[in-house]
């Protein structure tokens, strides 16, 4: 009689399709006073034409996107503003932040 040997393997196998691949993204956050007409919205920064949505495989390189617009006064832990003069759009009342997360996928 010949042994199943796959089942030992079962745990290993889906513990390798389960794996998360961390990939970065930067959330904006927009200060306006209710009701602003033509306000932008919060959400992950994207390409301005495209619309695709910016993704980084590191913390680093999503930083050194921040740096290249601007973007390098760092308010808290992973959230960044720009910094010195910046002038206000109609109905704003604060600077938008920026703050660097996490996504998680399941690989396929």
């Amino acid at each position: 009689m010949v042994k199943n040997h796959t089942a030992n393997f079962q745990p290993v196998i889906h513990w390798l399709n389960n794996k998360e691949e961390k990939m970065y993204y930067i959330l904006v956050k927009y200060y306006y006073h209710r009701g602003t007409y033509g306000a932008r919205k919060n959400g992950p920064m994207s390409h301005p034409v495209y619309e695709d949505k910016y993704e980084f495989e590191t913390l680093e390189e999503a930083k050194e996107h921040l740096k290249e617009n601007g973007i390098t006064w760092k308010v808290s832990n992973q959230t960044y503003q720009y910094e010195g003069n910046y002038t206000l759009f109609h109905g704003e009342y604060q600077r938008p932040s920026y703050q660097i997360r996490k996504v998680r996928r399941k690989n396929v």
